[in-house]
């Protein structure tokens, strides 16, 4: 599958912060038109039966239509990207079924993203990859025979960010600055993601 878009934002609106990580300022203001081209594009390949790889990958260039003033100052933002959104990301899955045990790997990446409007602070781009197993327990096995009010039991182990990325995984809650001049890079406005985690579960289906 494939597609194209393209998206016009007027008047938009954006938290901008400024002053210190102590005593920040933000405000609430108009950045003006937003252009949004972009391309989506996903591929399945299933070379044999159960087994079966997954790609998909977005392009989107999404740009300030001018430049933008605060506090009597301009910023040459006009073509620059959109604060916190990468242009460039992908994802990928392999997965593997027989009969009721299914396993997979997949891995994502995450472009670039601009952390300043003019774009001279930028969080670097990142991969993920996650691992994870499934068994289904269903109604015919030899356990659930006689349960009579359970369906299917589902058993499953995963393992998140495998390889233990240090990655910053949230911008902008607290808003983002014009520059490096009128904010600084200390202010709390990035989120650490999770390290490397495991998981097991275990759900019954009535």
């Amino acid at each position: 599958s494939i597609y194209l878009y393209r998206t016009n934002f007027n008047n938009r609106l954006q938290q901008i912060t400024a002053g210190s990580p102590v005593n920040p300022i933000s405000s609430v203001s108009n950045v003006g038109n937003v252009t949004m081209d972009g391309v989506d594009a996903a591929l399945t390949i299933r070379p044999v039966r159960g087994l079966e790889l997954y790609n998909s990958v977005s392009y989107n260039k999404s740009t300030y239509g001018s430049n933008m003033s605060d506090e009597g100052k301009i910023y040459h933002t006009k073509g620059v990207q959109v604060v916190n959104y990468p242009e460039f990301m992908y994802k990928s899955r392999l997965s593997y079924s027989w009969k009721n045990f299914t396993t997979w790997i997949d891995g994502s990446y995450i472009g670039k993203r601009n952390f300043s409007y003019t774009g001279d602070v930028k969080a670097p781009g990142y991969w993920l990859s996650n691992l994870g197993a499934q068994y289904i327990l269903k109604r015919e096995h030899s356990f659930l025979k006689n349960q009579d009010f359970v369906n299917a039991i589902v058993i499953s182990l995963n393992v998140n960010n495998l390889t233990n990325q240090k990655y910053i995984a949230t911008m902008g809650e607290n808003g983002n600055p014009m520059s490096v001049s009128t904010g600084a890079l200390t202010d709390p406005s990035f989120l650490l993601g999770a390290p490397r985690q495991y998981y097991g579960t275990i759900k019954m289906e009535f």
